[in-house]
């Protein structure tokens, strides 16, 4: 069997506030790390791949190690450290110039030293090169080589991974089979409802920070792992706060890359502490999950906090007083003691079916036949729905379209009907429905060969779900797919 060399896994390590998280940004030209004025702002580590002259390798970035371990993280965060160190085959330990050598990076290079792994040093904020005679205090650490350098302006970047590439010992593994595309599952909700604890669980490790303290997670965490043979990424992220809240500006990031995270995803958990029910805030960003097109299911979390009821008894409850939930999965589960865990996959795996179902066009147009033949569409101002002609032009999620004669007479009781006879027949567990109208060109005549649909003007109708988009005739132009 070919062989190839195994990526590189270069870790960025330093005390807090010296710039590693500018560094992961500016390596991979990307904003996937928080940065903050004030220390502390990082606290997972924080995965992802970069390329350099065709060489990729994989880059993590870490949370500031210090030695007082009575500061709020300081254990949680020393352990997601010391795991970044060990699966690492490079390390580089990043400095601040404009400072000088500290008590804190002579802690963090012993350290270091004592791991045996390849190491250099970055000495950040270096902007100039009138700033680099800065740099020759920091051979007392007893680091080499040494590189100045700026993340903030992007100064010897390249000069610093080709140093940690080349100190990368070279290993070889057989070249392993192309594997499928794997399914991005987001895990959202409102602060401190367990998202960590459930990725730490199904993960059988400390992966994510988890703390009682609201709002620990402020980066979004990808967690690539396979689930019997089957490739997944888990996102963990932060909690979603109301608007009215005020928060700091990291806070304000953190939302950001939690949007970025259900945008990026097929599917999302959606955690509700069981103790409290479904709020208002749990309905909004299930509801914004679905102006996303994502699927959901939604989990009860921290269910051995709740005692003299059953699981099906409270499911009950909640799809008969928000008959919006009725297609959504739901299960109880307790992230903390790792109970029913296993349920999650079987739900991840129907919402994914029915994410990418793609419907014979012959079947769906004997559902909506079926569907008018039980219940006609209600007349307005003498004029009654026809449609002539669905099919489906996309998946994941769903999108159909349907050839009418006049859309505006598609009312919203006969709307909300046709979508229930879909869910009927298909399914479509946790799956919103886009459901596009074509009509017919010039109003009025039943024998016309055209047919248009305006883009903008009321675009969704407003409803519990967006399962259903409605556009009406205007310009003349084809449907797009």
């Amino acid at each position: 069997m070919r062989k190839e060399k195994k990526k590189a896994t270069i870790a960025i390590i330093g005390r807090p506030n010296v710039g590693k998280s500018t560094l992961f940004n500016r390596i991979l030209r990307k904003r996937l790390a928080i940065i903050g004025e004030e220390e502390g702002v990082t606290r997972d580590r924080l995965c992802a791949s970069g390329e350099l002259f065709g060489l990729a390798f994989d880059l993590v970035d870490t949370g500031g190690w210090q030695r007082d371990r009575s500061l709020p993280f300081s254990e949680e965060v020393q352990k997601q450290i010391l795991t970044a160190v060990q699966e690492a085959t490079s390390i580089v330990m990043v400095v601040d110039g404009s400072i000088g050598v500290t008590r804190e990076d002579e802690w963090v290079a012993r350290a270091l030293q004592r791991t045996k792994k390849p190491l250099c040093l970055a000495i950040n904020k270096i902007d100039s090169t009138a700033q680099e005679w800065l740099m020759h205090h920091f051979y007392s650490l007893g680091i080499s080589p040494l590189i100045p350098i700026s993340a903030l302006h992007g100064n010897h970047i390249v000069e610093l991974l080709q140093s940690a590439l080349h100190l990368s010992p070279p290993s070889s593994s057989p070249v392993p089979t192309p594997a499928p595309s794997p399914l991005k599952v987001a895990v959202v909700g409102r602060p401190n409802v367990g998202k960590s604890t459930l990725v730490n669980q199904i993960l059988n490790q400390e992966r994510c920070v988890v703390s009682e303290t609201a709002g620990t997670t402020r980066d979004a965490i990808d967690v690539p792992f396979f689930y019997r043979h089957l490739p997944f990424v888990f996102i963990d992220t932060a909690g979603i706060r109301k608007r009215k809240a005020k928060g700091e500006a990291v806070d304000t990031f953190a939302a950001m890359r939690t949007t970025s995270a259900i945008q990026r995803a097929e599917i999302c958990l959606l955690l509700i502490d069981a103790t409290t029910g479904i709020t208002s805030q749990d309905k909004k960003i299930l509801h914004h999950i679905e102006r996303e097109g994502r699927g959901s299911i939604l989990l009860l979390n921290k269910w051995d906090l709740v005692k003299g009821r059953r699981m099906e008894h409270v499911i009950r409850e909640l799809r008969t007083h928000l008959s919006s939930l009725d297609h959504y999965p739901m299960q109880c589960i307790s992230a903390k003691e790792g109970k029913r865990l296993g349920k999650i996959f079987e739900q991840i795996e129907t919402v994914s079916h029915d994410f990418f179902l793609r419907v014979k066009t012959p079947t769906l147009n004997d559902c909506i036949e079926e569907a008018m033949r039980k219940q006609s569409p209600p007349m307005y101002g003498g004029k009654r729905l026809r449609i002539y002609y669905t099919t489906q032009i996309g998946s994941g999620p769903p999108r159909f379209v349907s050839f009418v004669n006049r859309p505006e007479l598609m009312g919203e009781s006969y709307r909300k009907y046709l979508i229930r006879q879909l869910r009927h027949r298909y399914r479509f567990a946790g799956v919103p429905i886009l459901f596009f109208l074509k009509g017919k060109e010039g109003r009025g005549k039943e024998g016309g060969k055209g047919f248009t649909k305006k883009e903008g003007g009321r675009g969704p109708i407003a409803s519990p779900s967006y399962d259903f988009l409605l556009f009406e005739e205007s310009v003349n132009r084809p449907c797009e797919s």
